[in-house]
Order: C-alpha cells, then sequence, then structure tokens
C-alpha cells in the first residue's frame, strides 16, 4: 500500500489518521506541493486533479480523500461507519457537510497560518477572514451535536470523525477559535489522547523539524 501526499495539508492528515488507527503498514510517497510536484506526468496518471492524497492499495488507485477513508472503512473494517444503513447515512451526511460547509470554513486557518509560514509564505489573513463570520454557526452546529453523543454518529468512532477532526489537528497553532465550543474540545481531546493521533502528531512533528519524511 502506498499513500502519495502531504502531510501538513488536512486531507492527507484525515487518511494518515485512520491508516494508524487501523494499523496497516504502507509506505509514503511525499509530493512536494511547494515545488509543484503534483503537475507532473508521473503523478497525473495517478490523479489527474493534481491534488493529494493518493492512495495505492492492491493495484486500485484511489484520490479523494473522504473515498480512501470509505475504501479504507470498507475493506479495513475497524473505524466503521457503521453496520445499520441508518448509522451509515449519518456518516455520509457528516462527509458530505465536511466537504461543502465546513472546509471552505475551517480550512484557511491551519493553511495560512501553519502551512504557509512554513513554506516561507506570509499569511494571508483576508482569506480565512472571508468566511470567518460563518465559523460560529458551524461550530455550533457540531458542539450541539457532540453534546448528545460521544461521536459525530453515536457512540462509536466512526471515519466521519477522522475526517473533521484532521482539520483541527492544528486547531491551537492556527488560532481557530474554539474556546465558546466546549463539546467540541472535549471531542477532540478524547481523540487527541489516543495512541493513534498521538503517532500522527509526532509524524508531522518529524515533518515540520526535518522537511521529509522518515
Amino acid at each position: 500500500m502506498k499513500l502519495y501526499t502531504y502531510p501538513l495539508t488536512s486531507n492527507a492528515i484525515k487518511v494518515s489518521l485512520l491508516l494508524n488507527y487501523l494499523q496497516l503498514s504502507f509506505t509514503e510517497v511525499l509530493i512536494q506541493l511547494p515545488e509543484g510536484e503534483q503537475y507532473k506526468a508521473q503523478f497525473k496518471q495517478r490523479n489527474p486533479n493534481c491534488s493529494i492524497p493518493v492512495l495505492e492499495d492492491d493495484g486500485l488507485i484511489i484520490w479523494e480523500s473522504n473515498a480512501i477513508l470509505l475504501h479504507l472503512q470498507e475493506k479495513y473494517g475497524e473505524a466503521k461507519a457503521g453496520s445499520e444503513s441508518i448509522q451509515k447515512v449519518q456518516s455520509m451526511r457528516w462527509l458530505c457537510w465536511q466537504m461543502g460547509s465546513w472546509n471552505k470554513v475551517v480550512l484557511p486557518y491551519a493553511h495560512q497560518r501553519v502551512v504557509a509560514p512554513f513554506w516561507g509564505m506570509p499569511a494571508n489573513e483576508s482569506a480565512i477572514a472571508e468566511h470567518a463570520d460563518s465559523l460560529p454557526k458551524l461550530a455550533k452546529i457540531v458542539d450541539t451535536h457532540l453534546q448528545q453523543q460521544r461521536y459525530l454518529t453515536g457512540e462509536q468512532l466512526d471515519i466521519s470523525d477522522f475526517s473533521l477532526a484532521a482539520s483541527l489537528m492544528f486547531w491551537q497553532q492556527a488560532k481557530i477559535p474554539l474556546q465558546e465550543y466546549p463539546a467540541i474540545l472535549q471531542w477532540l481531546a478524547g481523540l487527541q489522547a489516543s495512541d493513534w493521533w498521538q503517532q500522527s502528531a509526532l509524524q508531522l512533528d518529524d515533518f515540520i523539524s526535518s522537511g521529509s519524511l522518515t
């Protein structure tokens, strides 16, 4: 199994979190986004969208991070989207909501305040401000939901938890204003205490320190 990735991005983080949770053996191939490697012909053969992550698993090539999560869940079966049809629908709902609503509001924080400085670029605060007014509404939706249950789809860890939480890996460094949402912070703290989250966080720290995969 190969994961073509750039570790600092949210979409890459969510896949790494799940792979570590499932304790799967895989090889990481670094695609240097700041150098434009994603546009080279060899990579475009794997993903014509020129984006990461891309997973190769037994000859199957999968792009789109949530599709990768679904594949890993279906094939390796630990972080379940649920065996019940209702839970599967709930899981898909959160995955779609994350891509359609959450990402455009939350991802600019980490990209501008963590990734851009890592690349030697100044943070573009206007990119954060463009959708910042929507954050309280979206965060309140998640917080209210998590007040009623441990995880997004119930009492069992779900791939939608990985998908949403990945965007908050750097929430403190990126100064994402979550202090008024205690249920989100409690949920996130529970994930952060796990071995698989700490393993992913350590891998990110190593990448930030060295600029390469170890």
